[in-house]
Order: structure tokens, then C-alpha cells, then sequence
């Protein structure tokens, strides 16, 4: 293509000189007594000469008939000498590099064929390792460093910039490495260069094998791989296999534990892998102060959960249980987590509108409490980490204790859940739980027995107050009434009819006969008032709906709430619950005090005004 281009060229400038004045009074292109050429066969013409002086021949029927023709000629004629000794020397070595390679193929597989023989293999393997030699040898590989000899005249400082460059874009595929990186890029650097490499597999390599020993985890930077699982070499059942795709790490508990393969991980074509030395990481650790304080709680955290992983959730090569990096950050230490999550709001982005703008000083305020945490995702975006214990306390008849809300100087705010509340700063679930009991389920503790921890759950939502993406560890306990309820009962003062007339959810009664005429409310240690009933779990699942909200609202504000009924026995009631038509009732006829004002609650100086205010529900 370029030689026609170049041709192309040349004859447009041969036809440009016929034009112009001559000395001779003629041109080329008029020759004695013929007619003058047409365009097109002028342009053909001086395309067919053009190439045949690059090839150092010549046509008869193209003479030059001008000095300045002439001079054209000569200049083409040494420009065509040159271009000819290239073509040439070009093509030869072309044709003897290729010649050599392929005698260099032939001879390695001539010389494996010898070797397969010698050692008597049997036809059918044989066969197997030449097609698969034979495949490999004739393929155009992915280049490493060490294929480029050039990289080795580089200085160290510019060799280091450009191998972080190169690992920079894997690394931040991990929370962890992206903290390093947001604390001291510097630092980060030095790291990778000391422990990172790049490994490349061909179709059909394993990268490691069932029951040997690794100190390198890997980042999967290109294509995918297969993970083998045997009931022989892993804790399975049966055999499993699980496809690892392009952005997955495998094997990090190499990197802070002495690790052993449970399983086989094999390509079938060619995958580029980032590997990082667990030894030699741990090693450059110490150049940068926090990072090593940071790393080490985590390796920490990370090791004590891999212990506690047991059946049926056995830890692989590329999952272990409960070791998300928000679960991992809310486990260490208070000044470590806060600074975690001072540095990762850093990384919240600036919006102009008020309405979308997050807010940050009260999540500031959050985590330098310890009452939840913030980091950075894999994909760059902040999350709120939160921990929360629930119970799930269930009665003879199937009802669950369920929270509806709770006032708080004078006001009702609407949180529909299980009973429970957030972790605090060193607790444990269990820790937790006991708080909840002791603090805001006083009253019923004495009739509640726990039974176990019946399942941990993650999941994200929204946060509406502070608009940022919040993920939820909850520890769900499960518990029976042993006894007899005590408890301070409050009622509705309407009847269902007039309760909806004129609101909102008037054309829904399927959502009004959800809500009882009776109610339990509870005083906090803080102050609030929880307000609790028995409900169905497909009951509080309606009551959870945003369209629900309004009705809990309106519902709340009909409570006859006084605050002897919070504080004296004499008017607290046994719950009981028909079991024929499902309400719940007391075993004594409710009795409104004589003195009681209807018009009385809610109003702030009945209830002591808290010194601080604790969220029950997550925000």
C-alpha cells in the first residue's frame, strides 16, 4: 500500500511538469506529431512509468523532453536505486528470519519427538504433549518485563513509576490497597514495587495446584479461570467447579496466614494475573507507620475470622466468610477505624445543591463516636458501615415482638423493625443484645429466654440521612416468651373507622387492620418511649412499606399515653392474644385514670429530655 501511495505520488508531480513552460518548446506527453493525451490516459501513463523506474526498468513510449523533465528523471532514478537495495535487503532478511524460525521450530519439535521416544511414552500422551507444544510455540505470547530488554536501561526511580503505573489500576480493585494508596501514594509505590509481579498463564497452565503451599495472592487482570474443588483435597461433598472471572482476587489469605491450596485453579486460555508476595509485602510494611498499624489489625481481623469459618461455610482459594473489608474495618480498634473513616470521607464528592449534598459533619460525628464506620468500595464510592443486633422474639402463638417506633419529646418517629439497636465500639452481638434487654426490653427480660444466634445478614440500602450508600451487618437473635408478659399497655383511642376517615390510606383497610387497639410502650434509658406490638413476620413486612409510613403515623397519634402507665405496675396488664380471631388482648378491662388528659401527650415535659440522642433504627 505504501509503495502505490508513493507511485501515486511521483505521477501526479510527472503530470504537474508536463504543464508547466519549457524550454524545448515540448513535453512529454507530445511526442512528434501525436495528438495530445487525454487525462485519464496521461495519468496512466505516467503511473505505468513512475513504477516501472522504481523497479529500475523503463517504457519506450515516455521520453523526457525538457531540462526540467530530464532532471526529474535523474533524481527518480537515484531515488528508485535506493528503494530497490531496501526492498531487497528487507525481503532477504525477511525471507531468512523466517527460514531460521521455522528450522527453529522444526528442530524443537523434532529433538521433543527424539526425547518422547527415548523415554518409550506412551502413543496416545505422545500425541497429547506435540499438539499442545506444537499450538504454543507458533503463538504470539503477552510480553512481561523481562521480554523487554529495553525497560533494563531505565532508571530505577522511572522503572518503579511505570511497574505501579501498570499495578495501580489492579490494586485499587481492593479496599485495602486503595486505603494505602489515598494515605501515601509514595508509600504505595515502594510496595508494589518490592511485592508486586505480573504472571502470565497459556491455555491449559494451572496456577496452582490442590494441596500445596502458596505465599503469593493474585488479582485476575485478563480473561477468567476455572477453580476445581475434590471432596479427596477440599472439605466438599462432591466435586465443584466455580468460574473466576476478569477483577476477582484468589488466594488473599495467603498474604496473612501460611496458606495451603484446598482446590486447583487451571485456565483454558491465555489470562494475565498480578501477583503479590505475602513474605516480602509484609517486609516493606514498615516504611509507612499507619499503613503498617492498618495492615496488621486487618491481618489480624482476617485470620481470626478464617479460623472461625467451620461448616458448612468452609473458607477456598477465593471466598472466605465474613471478611468483607467494611466487616473487617468495624472489628479494630476505635482510633484506627476512625481514622479510616476520616480519610475516607475525603473521597465524598462536592455537590452544589444543598438537598443532594451529603451530610458530612454528622457522619463525622458518627464515626469519631464509633458508632459506625466509612470506608472507600472497590469501586471508589464511600459506604457507611453499620452493625446491628436485632432480636427476634417470638411468642407461643407465633406472633413476633415488633417495634413501631418511639416518641421523643413530644414527637413520634416512625422505625418499624425487629427490637435491637447499633453495635457500639468494642461490643460484641452478644454484648449488644444484652444492652437492648437491659435498656430499652427491661420490662420483658424476665420472661424472655434466648435461644441462639439464628443467622448474620448483609445487605445495603440508602441512607436517607445522610445520602450515601450504607451496608448493614445484622446479627439476628432468636428468643421465646417462658413466662407470663407484665407489661405497661397503651390503647387507641379511636376505633379503626374513625382512625382512617379523612387520611390518606382511608381506600386501604387491609393496612388499618394490620395495626392492634393495643399497644406496649416502653421507656428507654434515654428517655425515648418505644412503642412495641405483636404482629405477624407478613404483617411487618407491609408495615415496613414506605406507603405504610403515614398510617403508623396517624395510628401513633391516637395512643392514650400517660407517663404513670410508663412507670406504675398497678396500671401494666398480662398480654394475651385470642386465638380465634388473632387480636391481642389484656386480662383486665383497660381503665383510663381519672386524671388523665387526652389532650396531655405528647408533651416534652413529661419525659425526661435525653442528654444525648441514640438512633435505634439505622438511618
Amino acid at each position: 500500500l505504501s509503495v502505490l501511495l508513493l507511485t501515486h505520488m511521483i505521477s501526479c508531480m510527472w503530470c504537474a511538469i508536463a504543464r508547466l513552460p519549457s524550454d524545448t518548446g515540448r513535453h512529454w506527453t507530445r511526442q512528434g506529431e501525436s495528438p495530445p493525451m487525454s487525462s485519464t490516459y496521461m495519468y496512466t501513463t505516467a503511473f505505468h512509468w513512475t513504477f516501472a523506474q522504481l523497479t529500475l526498468n523503463s517504457i519506450e513510449d515516455v521520453e523526457a523532453a525538457s531540462s526540467l523533465e530530464r532532471v526529474f528523471n535523474v533524481v527518480l532514478s537515484l531515488l528508485a536505486l535506493v528503494f530497490n537495495s531496501l526492498l531487497v535487503s528487507t525481503l532477504s532478511a525477511m525471507l531468512i528470519g523466517l527460514q531460521i524460525s521455522t528450522q527453529d521450530v522444526s528442530s524443537k519439535i523434532r529433538t521433543l519427538g527424539v526425547f518422547l521416544r527415548q523415554n518409550r511414552v506412551d502413543a496416545r500422551l505422545s500425541k497429547s504433549v506435540k499438539d499442545q507444544v506444537s499450538t504454543r510455540i507458533r503463538k504470539v505470547n503477552l510480553l512481561t518485563e523481562e521480554d523487554v530488554p529495553a525497560l533494563s536501561l531505565l532508571s530505577c526511580s522511572l522503572r518503579a513509576q511505570l511497574h505501579f503505573a501498570r499495578s495501580k489500576p489492579s490494586l485499587l480493585n481492593h479496599s485495602l490497597f486503595r486505603l494505602w494508596i489515598n494515605l501515601s501514594d509514595r508509600t504505595a509505590a515502594g510496595i508494589c514495587t518490592e511485592a508486586v509481579t505480573f504472571k502470565i498463564l497459556n491455555a491449559g497452565d494451572d496456577l496452582f495446584m490442590a494441596g500445596s503451599s502458596s505465599v503469593h495472592a493474585y488479582f485476575l487482570v485478563r480473561d477468567a479461570l476455572e477453580y476445581h474443588q475434590d471432596p479427596e483435597t477440599s472439605p466438599v461433598s462432591e466435586p465443584i467447579t466455580a468460574h473466576v472471572t476478569k477483577g476477582s482476587w484468589i488466594c488473599e489469605a495467603a498474604l496473612w496466614t501460611e496458606w495451603q491450596h484446598v482446590g486447583t485453579a487451571s485456565t483454558s486460555v491465555v489470562c494475565q494475573l498480578m501477583a503479590i508476595h505475602g513474605e516480602r509485602l509484609v517486609v516493606s510494611l514498615g516504611k509507612h507507620r499507619v499503613i503498617r498499624d492498618i495492615t496488621q489489625q486487618y491481618a489480624q481481623q482476617f485470620q481470626r475470622r478464617l479460623a472461625a469459618a467451620v461448616a458448612p461455610h468452609w473458607p477456598s482459594d477465593i471466598w472466605v466468610p465474613c471478611t468483607s473489608f467494611g466487616r473487617v474495618v468495624r472489628s479494630m480498634d476505635h482510633n484506627l477505624q476512625a481514622l479510616i473513616g476520616l480519610t475516607s470521607l475525603q473521597e465524598l464528592p462536592w455537590v452544589f445543591d444543598k438537598f443532594l449534598s451529603f451530610d458530612t459533619e454528622s457522619l463525622r460525628k458518627e464515626v469519631e463516636m464509633g458508632k459506625c464506620a466509612v470506608v472507600v468500595g472497590c469501586d471508589g464510592s464511600v459506604e457507611r458501615i453499620v452493625c446491628v443486633v436485632v432480636l427476634r422474639l417470638e411468642h407461643h402463638d407465633g406472633c413476633l415482638l415488633a417495634q413501631l417506633g418511639y416518641f421523643d419529646r413530644g414527637s413520634f418517629t416512625v422505625a418499624c423493625q425487629l427490637p435491637g439497636t447499633k453495635m457500639e465500639r468494642g461490643e460484641t452481638p452478644q454484648d449488644c443484645l444484652t444492652r437492648v434487654l437491659s435498656t430499652r426490653l427491661h420490662v420483658l427480660s424476665d420472661s424472655v429466654q434466648l435461644m441462639h444466634l439464628l443467622a448474620e445478614e448483609e445487605y445495603e440500602e440508602m441512607s436517607v440521612k445522610f445520602r450515601v450508600k450504607t451496608r448493614y451487618f445484622r446479627s439476628a437473635f432468636c428468643a421465646q416468651v417462658s413466662g407470663p408478659l407484665f407489661v405497661p399497655l397503651v390503647f387507641s383511642s379511636l376505633s379503626d373507622r374513625e382512625t382512617t376517615k379523612g387520611t390518606s390510606y382511608e381506600h386501604d383497610p387491609s393496612l388499618v387492620e394490620i395495626l392492634p387497639t393495643e399497644a406496649c410502650a416502653i421507656q428507654w434509658d434515654d428517655g425515648r418511649v418505644g412503642i412495641y406490638v405483636w404482629t405477624r413476620e407478613c404483617e411487618l413486612a407491609i408495615l415496613k412499606a414506605p406507603r405504610s409510613r403515614r398510617m403508623v403515623e396517624e395510628w401513633a397519634k391516637t395512643l392514650f399515653l400517660d407517663k404513670k402507665i410508663l412507670e406504675e405496675r398497678s396500671f401494666w396488664r398480662i398480654r394475651k392474644r385470642d386465638p380465634s380471631t388473632g387480636s391481642s388482648t389484656s386480662s383486665a378491662t383497660p381503665e383510663v385514670p381519672e386524671e388523665f388528659d387526652h389532650h396531655a401527650w405528647p408533651r416534652p415535659d413529661m419525659v425526661k429530655v435525653p442528654r444525648r440522642l441514640r438512633l435505634l433504627s439505622a438511618q
